[in-house]
């Protein structure tokens, strides 16, 4: 939860904590406590809920299931070295993907490290879906899309999303 998100000193009442967690209840199914469809929570019903959130103390935060934080400052720049893409390019254990779109490694020759604004290698567990076919994804973001990305995200860094905590 973001350090900076908005809780009050005394907190929510009783009433609006009971409130709260009935709306949650709605969306739990089975006996394994977790909200199966966050989808399937109205925008009515988020809504109340991120208001109700925004009442509560910090402790009452931070004692619910279903929690709201905001998302952040985005990712700064960060270029890959040209010892990166050789192996990128290369590489039969990486997939790449260029401004969201998957493409073939080699389309890799057409780029130096300075055309990138975001290079994000993520290294797959064995639990991926893709981990037999490989090993890393590469995200790469051009300097222009990068720039785009970044100002939306800058724009939208005090909007509330919902985090499900999971208990064991």
């Amino acid at each position: 939860m973001a350090s900076n998100y908005p809780y009050t000193k005394d907190g929510a009442s009783l009433a609006a904590l009971k409130e709260y967690q009935q709306t949650v209840e709605k969306y739990f199914e089975g006996t394994d406590r977790f909200i199966k469809h966050p989808a399937k929570i109205t925008v009515e019903d988020r809504a109340k809920l991120e208001t109700i959130f925004k009442s509560m103390s910090r402790a009452q935060q931070e004692s619910q299931m279903l929690m709201f934080t905001y998302q952040g400052e985005p990712l700064k720049a960060k270029h890959p070295s040209q010892a990166d893409l050789e192996i990128w390019r290369t590489s039969s254990t990486s997939r790449v993907w260029i401004n969201d779109k998957k493409v073939n490694n080699s389309e890799l020759n057409n780029y130096s490290p300075s055309d990138f604004g975001l290079a994000i290698p993520t290294r797959l567990t064995k639990k991926s879906i893709n981990y037999k076919k490989y090993r890393y994804e590469i995200t790469l973001y051009t300097n222009d899309y990068y720039a785009k990305l970044y100002k939306k995200q800058m724009d939208e860094r005090y909007l509330s999303v919902m985090l499900f905590k999971i208990s064991k």
